[in-house]
């Protein structure tokens, strides 16, 4: 990583959303990472790094595939992780290793489905004022496309209109 982005890096409020915008692969068994990362190698304006991602598997989508399996090849014993481009991370923060010579940058994976959800609601919330409701609702799943859903939302209000 050049000094650049270090600096960049560093002035990240904590809890911020990041991106990534190639793929990338990483160990889950540090040792590795470590040895492919070179630490305390700084040369042509480049830094050694090293990401500690937390990731809660149970989440609903994985933007990542674990290829540690002996089908993906001979190196099975490097437990490799493979990130999509546009993942989303979490950024945790940053301190440099004094003993190891590289930054370590801690990210958490975090749930996309709730991330675009609580933007799209946002973005209703804005347009619409303060008061959010059923239909606030059903207007958020029609711009998410979930046509389906917002029908279900829709007839719900229909039948909370009835009753009252």
């Amino acid at each position: 990583m050049s000094n650049e982005e270090i600096d960049k890096l560093q002035k990240l409020n904590r809890d911020c959303l990041m991106s990534v915008d190639g793929f990338f692969s990483t160990s889950r068994r540090k040792v590795i990472a470590i040895d492919f990362m070179k630490p305390g190698i700084e040369n042509d304006n480049k830094i050694s790094v090293r990401y500690d991602i937390t990731c809660d598997l149970t989440l609903r989508t994985k933007p990542f595939a674990d290829i540690a399996s002996e089908k993906f090849g001979d190196f099975s014993y490097e437990q490799e992780v493979l990130f999509m481009v546009g993942t989303i991370f979490q950024f945790k923060g940053m301190f440099y290793d004094k003993k190891s010579k590289f930054w370590r940058i801690k990210l958490k994976l975090i749930d996309e489905y709730k991330h675009q959800w609580f933007n799209l609601y946002n973005s209703i919330k804005e347009e619409m004022g303060e008061e959010t409701n059923l239909l606030t609702l059903r207007g958020l799943l029609i711009r998410a496309g979930d046509h389906e859903h917002a029908l279900r939302v829709y007839m719900r209000s229909f039948i909370d209109l009835i009753i009252v």
